[in-house]
């Protein structure tokens, strides 16, 4: 609206420059007053008094203000205020927010407020430009909000007071969200909720007590989508190294037999070992555990000696093993027939020594790890039980 001017005296010229002057330096308050009085100079031309040729010279001698920077006030003041007063929907306003609300829509704006900050103006802007790379809805918006905090959508559901839950829910009285196509705004009890949908031109505008109805309509997606979250959390954790059943016990099986373990074996019970006894220590006040030496327990005196790699199988000669002496009159006449052919597993077994059994287990391992039987992984147990020995010798005879 064009603003009528009376005739400007020199005094009054004067004075019209010199509230430029005193309010460049408090611009957070007076850029509207600063704004008036630039449009008052350009409209009717008052800078040719002082020799200028145009607003731009003008203002950039006298002020050191740029184009741009005049051309800003002056729309800012045309825009949110009369005269040198800001408008009532418009008082507290930074400069800064104002400058950039200039580029909104009257829609839009109804989001903003004088608690709003700047970044939130800027990103107002890039989410009515930007192609939303999904469409999910108000209530889809409202779902995911409430499941990417779940404490605090626990203490809502505890709460029954709306203005309780909005103190939970937005403690600050100004909060945003932004999901999919859709962009939820936050403000204090009176003002309610305000949603913007990515293409439309109208704001939509809601109480917080339609907002918590459509919470309670909606708790069993909200639940689902907190599982979602909680599973798809779990699954990005790096997995944490632990020894399996199948290992452990292949472990105890080589130490029974007295084959060495593995270098990383010795190492991962060293550890173990050195924090069994840090753990022993501060349980007795010792605040110095971890710098004390560690005493390497004594080596478990074994049963069975030490064996070479297992080799092929072969006959109680070539395996170094010696039957017990019997008597001449007690042996029984060999019969002409393949023994390899005719002797049952169980009967090759119970012929073989401790330690042939041992080099057949190291080379094709316990195929039952004592789960099927009842030795106990105990070689002091094993001439009572060769369910085990038998599995692996056929394991064996598989692979041959």
């Amino acid at each position: 609206m064009q603003e009528m001017y009376h005739q400007i005296t020199l005094d009054e010229w004067a004075d019209i420059k010199e509230k430029i002057k005193r309010n460049l330096y408090n611009i957070a308050e007076s850029y509207v007053v600063i704004g008036y009085n630039l449009k008052i100079a350009r409209d009717k031309e008052l800078y040719r008094q002082d020799g200028y040729p145009n607003m731009e010279e003008f203002a950039r001698q006298e002020f050191g203000i740029s184009k741009t920077a005049v051309s800003r006030f002056i729309k800012i003041q045309e825009r949110y205020a009369v005269g040198e007063q800001l408008r009532p929907e418009y008082q507290g306003f930074k400069q800064s927010v104002l400058a950039d609300m200039l580029s909104l829509t009257p829609e839009q704006e109804k989001l903003i407020t004088k608690d709003t900050p700047r970044e939130e103006v800027r990103e107002l802007r890039r989410f009515e430009k930007e192609e939303p790379k999904e469409t999910i809805g108000i209530e889809g918006a409202i779902v995911r909000f409430l499941a990417s905090d779940p404490e605090t959508y626990e203490e809502i559901l505890e709460e029954d007071d709306i203005e309780e839950r909005v103190d939970i829910l937005n403690p600050s009285g100004s909060r945003t969200y932004k999901q999919g196509d859709v962009y939820l705004w936050f403000y204090d009890f009176n003002t309610g909720v305000k949603a913007r949908n990515f293409g439309r031109t109208d704001t939509m505008e809601m109480s917080w007590e339609r907002l918590f109805e459509m919470v309670d309509d909606l708790q069993e997606r909200i639940e689902k989508e907190i599982h979602k979250k909680t599973v798809k959390k779990v699954e990005e954790q790096p997995e944490k190294k632990e020894v399996s059943t199948t290992d452990q016990k292949s472990r105890e099986t080589k130490q029974i037999c007295g084959i060495p373990a593995p270098e990383e074996d010795k190492k991962e019970e060293k550890n173990e070992q050195k924090e069994e006894l840090i753990q022993n220590n501060n349980k007795n006040g010792n605040e110095n555990a971890e710098k004390q030496p560690i005493e390497k327990p004594e080596a478990k005196k074994q049963t069975w000696e030490k064996v070479a790699p297992a080799q092929p199988m072969g006959t109680m000669e070539e395996t170094g093993s010696k039957e017990p002496d019997i008597p001449e009159e007690n042996k029984q006449p060999e019969e002409e027939t393949d023994t390899y052919e005719t002797e049952t597993l169980y009967e090759r077994i119970k012929k073989m020594s401790l330690l042939d059994m041992a080099k057949y287990l190291s080379l094709v391992g316990c195929p039952t790890q004592a789960q099927k039987t009842d030795c106990g992984m105990d070689s002091r147990n094993c001439e009572k039980c060769v369910n085990c020995w038998t599995l692996a010798l056929e394991q064996y005879e598989v692979r041959r």
